[in-house]
């Protein structure tokens, strides 16, 4: 490999992955409370906000 090559790979971003502490945290909470009835009934309401049908428009 010539050292441009070596140089470029040893900078290029795309190889790096970060996961913070605080993620790690909050994937371990989750994982250890599920999601209530309730909590699931509640995310499903606002989950396609952007496909639903609105109403019609207001004829004054």
């Amino acid at each position: 490999m010539s050292f441009w090559a070596n140089l470029f790979k040893r900078f290029d971003k795309k190889e790096r992955y970060y996961v913070s502490s605080a993620d790690q945290l909050l994937q371990k909470f989750d994982a250890e409370h599920p999601r209530s009835e309730s909590q699931l009934r509640e995310a499903a309401k606002h989950k396609n906000i952007f496909y639903r049908n609105t109403q019609q428009p207001i004829k004054w």
